[in-house]
């Protein structure tokens, strides 16, 4: 890995609020190579200027795509103008070509902007859910055709609705467990930090939907797509148990890291949630402080 990828990745999880400390290059294999981009969340508004009292210039379309090019004092910059960063979500760059189906059962997560959940196999069948990009289900059914189709399940392994294949991928299970890894959560902060032989590699922010009693816990991975979130979203990814009441999950349906909202106990995002599950061991911990 040169160091001009090296330091463009690191660039790209910056604007998703992902510090890399101390010597965890591995995490930068996290964010793609050249294109950094946002999805609007909503109609996110653009302005002329970093001021949200003055009259948007345009909307984008929710689930539209969007270069980004810097992050200025909770605003990013698109060639269009500044947009509030909490109406972006910042996605790794988009596959080139569509990629053959492949044979369930297997774990899958969303590349495109949106996946969108329907009762049946056609593309005006009535809409069921929608999985943004990041989000993981469970794949169990395959039906090929002029367009290929998913039949992907919840963790229970129940179906919840048809997807177009070439929305999804599967993922990549195989751990890459870091040794005297340790997760700390500042809940006053809303700040993590995850220290390796008590060196801090990996810095973010999180969201939380309760506040979590302070102390030690054990972690390990759970489910790669967890249950529906009390939101109503389907396929939180990468679903890391703390102890044996609470979890650390990857959500796609935000970008308001650093604050208390429903939803997963813990909330990181896909990216960084699907790092700590892959490298997380049984001598991993976390502990909460306040």
């Amino acid at each position: 890995m040169s160091a001009e990828t090296l330091l463009t990745r690191r660039r790209f999880l910056k604007l998703a609020g992902i510090s890399l400390l101390g010597s965890a290059a591995g995490m930068a294999s996290a964010g793609p190579a050249e294109a950094y981009c946002g999805r609007a969340l909503e109609a996110a508004p653009v302005y002329l200027r970093l001021d949200a009292s003055t009259t948007p210039i345009i909307h984008l379309w929710p689930d539209s795509i969007t270069p980004i090019r810097e992050s200025v004092a909770g605003w990013y910059r698109s060639d269009s103008g500044f947009i509030p960063r909490s109406a972006l979500q910042p996605i790794r760059q988009l596959p080139a070509t569509p990629q053959a189906a492949a044979q369930p059962p297997f774990w899958a997560e969303v590349i495109a902007p949106v996946a969108a959940l329907r009762s049946f196999c056609t593309p005006d069948a009535p809409l069921i859910s929608r999985i943004g990009h990041g989000g993981a289900m469970q794949v169990i059914e395959c039906l090929p055709g002029p367009i290929d189709w998913y039949g992907v399940a919840a963790a229970g392994g129940d179906l919840v609705g048809w997807s177009q294949a070439l929305h999804w991928r599967p993922v990549d299970l195989q751990a890459r467990p870091l040794p005297d890894l340790e997760i700390l959560l500042d809940q006053r902060q809303h700040q993590l930090t995850v220290t390796q032989a008590g060196q801090a590699i990996v810095q973010a922010p999180f969201a939380s939907s309760q506040t979590l009693p302070a102390g030690y816990y054990t972690i390990e991975p759970g489910a790669v797509g967890g249950q529906p979130s009390p939101t109503g979203h389907e396929g939180a990814a990468w679903q890391t148990m703390i102890g044996s009441e609470y979890s650390l999950s990857g959500v796609y349906w935000h970008n308001r890291f650093g604050e208390q909202l429903l939803g997963p106990d813990v909330q990181v995002t896909p990216m960084l949630a699907r790092w700590l599950y892959q490298s997380v061991q049984s001598d991993s911990c976390l502990r909460v402080y306040s």
